[in-house]
């Protein structure tokens, strides 16, 4: 913007004071009569007798000069262009701070309004009275799948420490397929890393299923294999099942966090600050600088209330499929991470 003002003014100066004219000077000399036009010549004597013979026709050209003030228009168009586009420019540099505020207050108020109540839909106010009587008596149209799930992870829980491997998985693919799914497609990148956990742990449970059930045996057998002898250098071996069970009981760690402040009353429907808050206490400590990166700007696109509307019919029964699931989860992680301590598996090292 400077340098066109500076330009412009440069052009002004040009056509007012340089003895070199402007663009105006310069239009107007175009303008002007030519000096051999002025003195007109007789025609002699032959010429006069040809003109005879040829019909009349038009032998002299005429040129009219109006004078005008040597004005410079388009400049002074241009300047004034341009200072109309500084000064809106400046105006919406300086509104941008006040709107973002604006943006925050106006998401923060509606979160305020609406608070636990937004947590699930009220299917009967959208309903008319005619659907309400179809609907009657019949099975919900939210299906409570946190309570499904939270009875999948109950079956998982094998003898007094030990985990049903084939449950687990299984309910991690529930997990993946049906709570992750109606949530939302910004669970993407979470349904992909429980696929992957799941595929390194189905590769050594596919070599003897029967006796690999249990969590305890599978681990134990990487142990005794010396498959992660370099453990205290380099960490787990990757892949394996050891790798896959530690990063699956971190992924499900990070929504049993995030759902508390839900179930004691602290807090609303979860944001940005409370998934950075949940990630930072369950798989943040293990992340490096891009992962960390990658995880805040995923958080920064992630709907309000994460979706969880989409859980079941009603508030209150969201409350409840959420307290059992988290507990039914919370005893199975409880149970693998004392597997992997035991073992010296627990691995404390970062990614990238």
């Amino acid at each position: 913007m400077k340098c066109c003002l500076l330009a412009v003014l440069l052009l002004l100066a040009t056509t007012k004071s340089s003895s070199t004219p402007g663009i105006i000077g310069r239009a107007f000399q175009r303008l002007s009569p030519n000096a051999e036009d002025a003195n007109l010549r007789e025609p002699d004597h032959d010429t006069h007798q040809q003109a005879k013979s040829q019909p009349p026709r038009c032998e002299h050209i005429y040129k009219v000069h109006v004078p005008l003030a040597h004005l410079p228009i388009t400049e002074i168009l241009c300047l004034i262009i341009l200072l109309e586009l500084a000064i809106v420019s400046s105006k919406i540099s300086a509104a941008t701070p006040s709107l973002e505020a604006l943006f925050v207050e106006c998401t923060k108020e509606h979160m305020g309004e609406h608070g636990r109540r937004d947590l699930a839909p009220a299917q009967a106010s959208r309903t008319s009275p005619r659907a309400r009587n179809r609907t009657e008596g019949a099975v919900p149209l939210v299906e409570r799948v946190l309570r499904t799930n939270a009875a999948t992870f109950s079956g998982a829980l094998l003898g007094e420490d030990d985990v049903d491997l084939a449950e687990f998985m299984r309910g991690c693919r529930e997990f993946r397929d049906t709570i992750l799914a109606k949530m939302g497609s910004f669970t993407t990148p979470a349904a992909k890393q429980v696929s992957d956990n799941l595929a390194k742990i189905e590769t050594i449970y596919a070599l003897q299923p029967e006796r690999f059930r249990s969590m305890r045996a599978i681990l134990e057998e990487e142990v005794t294999s010396q498959m992660h002898s370099r453990m205290r250098a380099s960490g787990l071996a990757d892949p394996s099942a050891a790798m896959g069970l530690l990063w699956a009981r971190r992924g499900l760690q990070y929504w049993i966090v995030l759902f508390r402040p839900l179930l004691d009353g602290t807090g609303g429907p979860p944001g940005y600050h409370e998934a950075m808050a949940a990630y930072e206490q369950t798989i943040g400590p293990y992340n490096g600088w891009v992962m960390r990166n990658m995880v805040s700007m995923t958080a920064r696109v992630t709907p309000a209330g994460h979706g969880l509307m989409g859980l079941a019919p009603s508030n209150e029964e969201l409350l409840e499929d959420m307290r059992k699931w988290t507990e039914a989860v919370g005893s199975v992680l409880a149970r693998g991470r004392r597997l992997h301590e035991v073992l010296d598996l627990e691995d404390q090292t970062k990614t990238l």
